[in-house]
């Protein structure tokens, strides 16, 4: 597994981007906890089958891919003992980014990235497929993600977008209510300012 941080302009929205490659491995099924971040997945190698705990299930070979929102509970994957391809994991502000609509019309379900991105979707996947080079997969990832949430899009409101950075810098160990009790307490004050 190679990992890559994002650069610090999309740091924000963009947790890390991961290229695998797992053969003859011991396990065939295994359970993926949820991580608090959104997934977009590009299958390269063998047959990868996700089934989620509501029972959907999803296979997907190579040359496909899928996305899925930010989950409370635990997924299955199995294999036939090796895998191959490229991962990108969101924050939800990045997922809501690169959506452009509230997380929850998506929620957890396996949604084919076509149907989300169009186009911008199978050329990706097209261009992973060019080549077999760990390194090379990453920087078109890279790029491909970064046009995609350079694209304009509804805006964030601003509180949203203050509470979620302010979850992600504790990691989580802040409450809701703190993180909205404070991006209130500042909206109210820039108000106040700018009507003074």
């Amino acid at each position: 597994m190679q990992f890559m941080r994002p650069r610090p302009d999309t740091a924000p929205l963009v947790d890390r981007f991961c290229v695998y490659s797992e053969c003859h491995t011991e396990f065939v099924r295994r359970r993926e906890p949820p991580t608090g971040l959104a997934t977009l997945l590009f299958n390269l190698g063998p047959e990868l089958r996700v089934e989620l705990a509501d029972g959907s299930r999803g296979t997907y070979g190579a040359g496909d891919a899928f996305f899925s929102g930010l989950s409370e509970t635990y997924a299955l994957t199995e294999t036939d003992r090796a895998q191959r391809g490229v991962l990108v994991s969101l924050t939800p502000l990045g997922a809501r980014r690169l959506l452009g609509f509230p997380l929850d019309e998506v929620r957890d379900r396996l949604i084919d990235p076509t149907e989300l991105f169009g186009q911008s979707a199978r050329r990706t996947m097209d261009r992973l497929r060019e080549t077999d080079a760990p390194e090379r997969h990453l920087a078109i990832i890279e790029e491909e993600v970064e046009l995609a949430l350079a694209r304009p899009s509804r805006p964030v409101a601003y509180d949203l977008v203050w509470a979620l950075r302010r979850l992600r810098a504790s990691s989580g160990r802040i409450t809701i209510a703190a993180s909205w009790g404070a991006a209130a307490d500042i909206f109210l004050f820039v108000s106040n300012e700018s009507s003074a």
